[in-house]
């Protein structure tokens, strides 16, 4: 090898350091490669460091140089280029149009269908998870159903009683039902999934309290997705863009906070001004750097909190379970 040849980080590679060990996170295979200090080190000489000089400074190592390469080579990791070869970073900052993207709404007779398609239009949402903790009177659902169609929105979610399986069933059947791409019912008396007229169904045992307040096992189901890895950089990855109106009309950042930024139902509202004022935002930006719990795992970039989270000190958070 001559100066000019260089190891490189591919592009579509990432290291994360972590606590005891650090990963590099392969997002063109969704794969995860544990390293330790000595393997980072390694890998941090490569944009200043040809592969002679490397060499030079292993000499003493040559063996295990020349088996940490070959093992990173063959994980996919690493490559070789000349010094005039340009692979760019990937930019980490993460950039969406909507105002929110994620809207759920405690279906309620307490306010108009209407209100919440204004709001819809009003912030651009694309999705939409509806919630129903009350008894479901099919003419007010086709109703909702077919104002909800003429939105922005793209897809809808269901959340219901098992109770109303038939009912939501023959619903789906129907052309205001398109947007609806799955359906949870809850309070069922088993456990599994089904497809239904283009449909995802799925049926959980809790009741409706104990499916509002459960939260994702985060040490246990990661999600190894670039625009994920992405997003976890600069947001937090549940609390960013997402909207809540609970069934009285209270919003919140989550239906499981405490924390109310007003009621769609004070005609006053201000629905923009709400969801850009900083208290609002405060936790879209913390990010799993600011968690305490995770902040130095080296899988945190690929976690899903959705826990409910109290700020401690110097701008950090902690879980609540």
């Amino acid at each position: 090898m001559t100066n000019d040849s260089y190891y490189f980080l591919l592009p579509y590679c990432f290291v994360v350091t972590g606590s005891p060990l650090s990963i590099i996170f392969n997002a063109q295979k969704c794969s995860v490669t544990y390293i330790n200090e000595g393997i980072e080190s390694l890998i941090n000489l490569f944009d200043n460091k040809s592969i002679s000089e490397i060499e030079m400074l292993y000499s003493d190592e040559s063996n295990l140089l020349q088996q940490t390469i070959s093992y990173l080579k063959d994980r996919g990791i690493i490559g070789i280029r000349k010094s005039t070869d340009l692979f760019p970073n990937l930019d980490l900052c993460y950039i969406s149009p909507e105002h929110i993207k994620h809207l759920v709404v405690e279906y309620s007779k307490q306010y108009d269908i209407n209100t919440i398609v204004s709001i819809v239009n009003t912030l651009l949402v694309k999705f939409m998870e509806i919630r129903f903790s009350e008894d479901i009177i099919e003419e007010d659902l086709e109703y909702a159903l077919s104002e909800i169609y003429k939105s922005s929105i793209k897809s809808i979610q269901l959340v219901a009683s098992h109770k109303y399986t038939h009912l939501l069933s023959k619903i789906c059947k129907r052309k205001v039902a398109d947007i609806i791409v799955s359906i949870i019912f809850y309070g069922s008396p088993y456990s599994g999934r089904e497809e239904r007229h283009g449909k995802r169904f799925y049926y959980v045992k809790n009741n409706y309290h104990e499916l509002c307040s459960s939260n994702n096992d985060y040490l246990k189901n990661y999600i190894f997705d670039l625009k994920y890895f992405l997003l976890s950089h600069s947001f937090n990855p549940y609390y960013y863009k997402r909207l809540c109106i609970d069934k009285e009309g209270y919003i919140k950042n989550c239906l499981k906070n405490d924390q109310v930024y007003g009621n769609i139902r004070d005609k006053y509202i201000d629905i923009i001004a709400v969801i850009n004022s900083p208290s609002f935002q405060k936790l879209w930006g913390c990010t799993c750097d600011h968690i305490l719990e995770i902040k130095d795992n080296p899988l945190r970039y690929n976690m899903y909190v959705t826990n409910n989270l109290k700020e401690v000190e110097n701008g950090l958070f902690s879980i609540i379970s």
